[in-house]
Parts: C-alpha cells; structure tokens; sequence
C-alpha cells in the first residue's frame, strides 16, 4: 500500500497542483488509514464498504470531530477513485457512501471594539505595517478573502467609479 500511497501524493501534487497544506491533510488521512488497516490485518484492495464505515464509527470513537471524519472520507474516496483509475482494484469501496453529517454552527461576529482592536494591530510606521493595515482595513471594508485581497492587480481597482472587481473565482464587484 505504501507504494500506492506515493504514487497517489505525487499524483495529487503533480497533475492536481494541490497546495502543500492539502497534501499533508491527504497524506496524515491515508496514512492513518493504512495504519488502521494494518492493526485490522486487512488488505487496501479487499476493504469492503462495511470496512470503512467501521473505520469511520473508529474515528468518532477516538474522539474525532465529525468533519475530521468527513475529511478522511473524502481522501479515501479520492485515493480509490484513484486505484480503480490505475487498475489496483476491482471496485471503490467508497462508492455511494455518505460523508457524516456536519453540524453547521453559525459564525461568529466581532464586536465594534473587537474590530477596533484588530485595525489597530498592525504598526503603520514601516511600509510592512501599512501594507498590513491597509489590507485588514480593506478586507473589512469589503468583505474581501486575504486570497482575493492579494491577487489583486491595479487594473482590477477602478478609483473614478470606487469599486473593485474580485476576479477569482467569481467576478465580482464590490463598491467601496
């Protein structure tokens, strides 16, 4: 199984250009799954679905947050999405499986003298502190991702009509 592993993760990096920190959460999820199946003596090319619904109530034992599970579905999905592609297994196991339910909380809002605090951060007497500033106060004023924020080019900013056009997944304009 190791050696699919790599393959799997070289896969990911090289032909889905996946950012570092989604490898490594690809990477701890199958690799914890390896290791369960070892301590279970089963083998990854005969795991049944049954298998990973009990691999998954295990995750939830150990204290796992359901999304955490949900996660680790997700990446074992993908990893024999990945095997049936390549010919290293007969079938998914994961085929038609339900991710766990997530409860969905409600996101927290920071107070006016919590958003005062923050703004405030930031040291403005160097160009890093005002670049900093600059940015939360921007990401405030439009509700802008610090993604969006910094792809930003000068073109998107149209200063005679005071609006920005957000041109990453999806384009749109936000009037200052």
């Amino acid at each position: 199984m190791e050696k699919q592993i790599k393959l799997f993760l070289e896969f990911l990096e090289n032909d889905k250009k996946l950012s570092e920190n989604t490898l490594q959460s690809y990477r701890r999820d199958i690799v914890q799954f390896q290791e369960y199946l070892d301590n279970e003596r089963l083998s990854y090319s005969k795991v049944s679905q049954q298998e990973i619904k009990k691999y998954i109530e295990y995750l939830k034992k150990i204290g796992k947050k359901t999304s955490t599970a949900s996660r680790n579905l997700a990446s074992i999905r993908s990893f024999y999405q990945f095997l049936l592609r390549n010919r290293k297994v007969k079938k998914d196991p994961t085929e038609g499986m339900q991710s766990p339910k997530i409860d969905k909380k409600a996101p927290s809002v920071l107070s006016s003298e919590e958003v005062e605090l923050l703004l405030e951060q930031p040291n403005d007497m160097d160009l890093k502190g005002i670049r900093d500033k600059a940015m939360l106060e921007f990401a405030y004023a439009t509700g802008m991702r610090v993604t969006e924020i910094i792809s930003l080019n000068v073109s998107d900013v149209n200063f005679d009509k005071s609006y920005v056009v957000c041109s990453m997944e999806t384009k749109k304009e936000i009037f200052l």
